[in-house]
């Protein structure tokens, strides 16, 4: 049974994923953007290492796509993240699946999410998310409708700012990790994700 302590836990180990984006030439007489995401705090037991699983596409590309005066071009560009004032790095990627593993460079004192990444999931499984849609930090609550190869989809559309919030399916186990946001109304893969963890220093702690 769901305790509120669970409820807690994932809100709290529940971050905000910042990008920030400089352009080797302008866009619309500007050269940086800036721009967030969501991901959930995971902590290696043996290092001490934090980490945050988020959406792939909140990672930066290599280029930008221009739009001015009714054309586009693609300009090449740098990009860099951080979570909660504190650079954070990419260690792995999974594009396809739309799964991103980043390692933070520094101590969050947080709780990171102190559950384990589900088993199996259903169609019409009860399931709650945290992220920071529109800047907001909010729960959502929602029913699994399908389950294919590379995503899950669920009877609610999420919006921007979002992506890479973690996504919690209601057992008599408590609140476990089933995936992160994508978009629309589709999240990540269950057992992409459980294929995602395997080969990380995170394996032990959460699968």
């Amino acid at each position: 049974m769901t305790s509120p302590g669970e409820f807690d836990n994932i809100y709290q180990s529940s971050f905000r994923v910042d990008g920030s984006l400089t352009l080797e030439e302008k866009c619309n007489d500007s050269s940086e953007f800036f721009y967030f995401g969501s991901g959930v705090l995971l902590r290696d037991a043996q290092t001490q290492d934090d980490f945050i699983l988020t959406a792939n596409h909140v990672i930066p590309g290599s280029s930008y796509l221009c739009e001015e005066d009714s054309s586009e071009r693609n300009i090449k560009m740098k990009g860099s993240l951080s979570v909660a004032g504190f650079p954070a790095v990419v260690v792995k990627q999974d594009q396809e699946a739309d799964q991103a593993l980043l390692k933070i460079e520094g101590n969050i004192t947080d709780t990171p999410y102190l559950g384990k990444v589900a088993r199996n999931l259903r169609p019409q499984d009860y399931v709650v998310g945290v992220g920071f849609p529109g800047g907001d930090h909010l729960y959502f609550f929602a029913n699994v409708t399908e389950k294919k190869e590379n995503l899950t989809l669920l009877n609610i559309k999420m919006i921007g700012g979002s992506s890479g919030g973690g996504v919690f399916r209601l057992s008599d186990r408590g609140l476990q990790l089933i995936g992160t946001v994508r978009g629309g109304t589709a999240i990540t893969s269950l057992d992409k994700l459980r294929e995602f963890f395997k080969g990380t220093v995170l394996e032990d702690d959460y699968l």
